[in-house]
């Protein structure tokens, strides 16, 4: 058995690895916005507004992804988890001054 990599192994390093992916979206959601903030504040409404778009991309791939990391296996005091279908969030428009 030397060199055999054990079914249970095989998932554990699997779902680190989804984990992982999960992480670097929110991040790289974070930094977009980051960016789009500092492009905002520069006087540049055009590429923030791209920016804030990738970071909206960004964002629904880790709410996704998470999302399913949770449908597979949710933690026992959890219980049953239902998530809807998309896992887009609602926006609500900041009032004009």
């Amino acid at each position: 058995m030397h060199g055999e990599i054990s079914e249970q192994r095989k998932e554990d390093i699997m779902t680190r690895c989804t984990h992982s992916e999960a992480a670097d979206l929110h991040t790289q959601a974070a930094n977009a916005h980051l960016a789009a903030e500092h492009e905002s504040l520069s006087g540049d409404p055009k590429s923030a507004a791209e920016l804030s778009v990738v970071a909206d991309e960004f964002a629904v791939k880790a709410a996704r992804l998470s999302r399913d990391i949770m449908q597979e296996a949710p933690p026992a005091s959890m219980g049953e988890l239902k998530f809807e279908e998309d896992a887009t969030p609602a926006r609500e428009e900041k009032p004009s001054i």
